[in-house]
């Protein structure tokens, strides 16, 4: 229904646009002294012209639009499936080097943590990246759930991460742990 109400909408500037033009030759026309004689045919192949033209524009603004919403989808599916990546990467790291898990990754206070100096920055910057990408989500239309930032696990994030991914790409089933 929304095509249709689009190409009448677009059929009808058009149309109008003829129309006002036609009139305005057909004065200048009259005050040059012209005698124009118009078949009383000829508005119906304008606008079936015009109707096609309309047509074609609405498909292709469409197609258009569903390119550039796919392109959109994957670059948020390599988004998130590199953001996981790096947060993997960053607690195994964190692990090897502190032999413990990386706690509460998403925690505001990490900037504050008494550690020396790659880690805070570490995790800073993916956490900067990890809330750009909810924002991405959000203005595509995908749900995204409040996250308690301070208590949330890595496995919890993961999680998430894979949760994001699975929307992204279409299957909106979020089995597993909350």
């Amino acid at each position: 229904m929304d095509y249709l109400k689009a190409l009448f909408s677009d059929w009808l500037l058009r149309m109008s646009s003829i129309i006002t033009l036609s009139a305005i030759g057909m004065q200048i026309a009259l005050i040059l002294g012209y005698d124009l004689h118009i078949p009383r045919w000829i508005p119906l192949p304008v606008a079936i012209v015009t109707l096609v033209f309309s047509s074609y524009r609405i498909w292709h603004k469409e197609r258009l639009r569903a390119e550039a919403g796919q392109k959109l989808r994957d670059g948020l599916r390599t988004k998130c499936d590199t953001i996981s990546l790096e947060w993997e990467k960053l607690a195994e790291q964190y692990q090897r080097a502190k032999k413990d898990i990386l706690p509460n990754p998403m925690d505001p206070g990490w900037a504050g943590y008494q550690l020396e100096f790659p880690w805070p920055y570490k995790v800073g910057v993916l956490q900067g990246q990890t809330n750009a990408l909810r924002e991405d989500l959000v203005r595509v239309g995908i749900e995204v759930e409040e996250w308690d930032y301070a208590y949330m696990a890595m496995p919890q994030l993961l999680h998430a991460l894979k949760n994001y991914e699975r929307k992204v790409n279409g299957s909106n089933d979020s089995a597993g742990p909350h």
